[in-house]
């Protein structure tokens, strides 16, 4: 019997996260300058170009992470079709809503072993959680 409630729970559990998967807004470069208003547990999905192959990697600065959350970030190529060396990559960041406020998010695309070099391309924007 116990069994049977353990794998029920998993089973809707499993089901319920996937369904939420289909409804997180996905952005992308034109965020870039703007204001996004989410509800706190609310994610979105952020994809941008990077130039992987260069050596290049996005660099993401929050200025409150108790208002929002990177929960993690992953890479996949940029056309659809037969992956290519040195093909165009896109970096994608997955994140959540945490606590009410105001958080500024800032990325920066460069070399992680060039610190003191300028980025290459710097995004901004502005994410108010209620």
């Amino acid at each position: 019997m116990i069994t049977r409630v353990l794998i029920s729970f998993i089973f809707v559990g499993f089901f319920i996260s996937c369904s939420d998967l289909g409804t997180q807004p996905v952005f992308d470069a034109s965020i870039n300058g703007k204001s996004l208003t989410l509800f706190s547990e609310q994610r979105f999905t952020l994809e941008l170009d990077v130039l992987a192959d260069a050596g290049y990697e996005w660099q993401v600065h929050m200025s409150d992470s108790t208002v929002l959350k990177l929960d993690s970030t992953a890479y996949r190529p940029k056309n659809v079709g037969p992956i290519m060396p040195g093909g165009p990559t896109v970096e994608i960041f997955f994140f959540c809503a945490r606590n009410s406020g105001k958080c500024t998010v800032t990325l920066s695309e460069r070399h992680p072993w060039l610190p003191n070099d300028p980025p290459r391309v710097t995004l901004a924007f502005i994410v108010i959680v209620r």
